[in-house]
């Protein structure tokens, strides 16, 4: 349960009538993950850059798949804002403690690696590749502040064309108290407390997707309150979630994914994902990751198949 302080916070937020505005510092870790040989890590550092107040403490953990090191992926000119580079978390569906025939798409896995190790008590997620408005970091700030759950607003850049957010469109002032699905696009932030409460991202969405969506539902079925904010605005380019060149699949059977509708949207808490506070409690007294048990069987939960033998299809 959330408890009667946050509580006490959730009823404040449903009060208000319109957004806030803070120019607070903000204490803050944003979460990448990363498959793709080049993440534009320094695109997003940049346009930070451009935004961040004094007083900020902001940190980028790319949880990234391809192993590289920060130097590697963002020129470090801005010491107001640390980039750490790490790799994902030990996953029977990529990396080296695989067990499945191919590199498979992790993200919920990946997230929570980034949960595992931040350090603020107010998390931002961004996709890769991603530039951001000029409001962007002063409404995650506003929201941070709230103590809020906000879902951002993206367009996708595929080469000459531009998909706009129809949310965005519909609802250009953004939109208090949505439903658990509109947490999704990439850009969305949360008390690190409130991520916590439901044990962050659903492992059972792995090889998958619609992970965002399953952790919006859940946080509200917990109670707490989801804004979408228009002004909490990114673009995507080249928006496909894996490099094709590094072999990273994902599962497009759309019987998983409205499997994964029927058995995870209703629930408070993940069911597949290890307890990460368990996780962070061990990482604070120097222990690593737990490692793939690789003797026990590994099938997937929504037909059985040993992991092993899944076929997929780049995405």
């Amino acid at each position: 349960m959330i408890c009667n302080h946050h509580m006490t916070q959730i009823r404040t937020i449903r009060r208000a009538d319109r957004w806030t505005s803070s120019t607070s510092p903000v204490d803050l870790s944003v979460v990448i993950p990363t498959v793709r040989k080049d993440p534009g890590i320094d695109r997003i550092v940049s346009d930070m850059s451009s935004q961040i107040r004094v007083g900020d403490r902001i940190e980028i953990i790319v949880v990234d798949a391809l192993r590289r090191s920060a130097e590697d992926l963002a020129d470090p000119a801005d010491d107001r804002i640390l980039v750490r580079s790490v790799s994902p978390k030990p996953t029977p569906w990529q990396g080296p403690q695989r067990v499945t025939s191919d590199d498979w798409w992790a993200a919920s896995s990946a997230r929570n690696t980034g949960i595992a190790l931040c350090r603020a008590g107010h998390v931002a997620f961004l996709d890769d590749r991603s530039e951001l408005g000029p409001e962007w970091l002063d409404r995650v700030r506003s929201a941070a502040h709230e103590k809020s759950i906000v879902a951002g607003s993206y367009d996708r850049r595929d080469g000459g064309s531009v998909a706009a957010d129809h949310r965005r469109d519909k609802f250009p002032d953004g939109l208090r108290r949505c439903s658990g699905g509109w947490l999704y696009s990439g850009s969305f932030c949360s008390p690190l407390s409130w991520l916590l409460e439901v044990n962050g991202f659903e492992e059972g969405c792995d090889g998958s997707a619609l992970e965002d969506c399953v952790l919006g539902h859940m946080l509200a079925n917990r109670g707490a309150p989801i804004h979408f904010d228009a002004r909490m605005h990114s673009v995507k380019s080249d928006a496909r979630s894996g490099d094709r060149r590094h072999g990273f699949l994902v599962c497009r059977d759309p019987g998983r994914i409205q499997a994964i509708k029927r058995r995870f949207y209703s629930r408070r808490r993940t069911e597949f994902t290890p307890d990460l506070r368990a996780m962070r409690a061990a990482i604070a007294s120097g222990m690593g990751f737990p490692d793939v048990d690789r003797s026990a069987p590994h099938l997937d939960w929504y037909d059985k198949t040993p992991l092993q033998a899944m076929l997929g299809r780049p995405y």
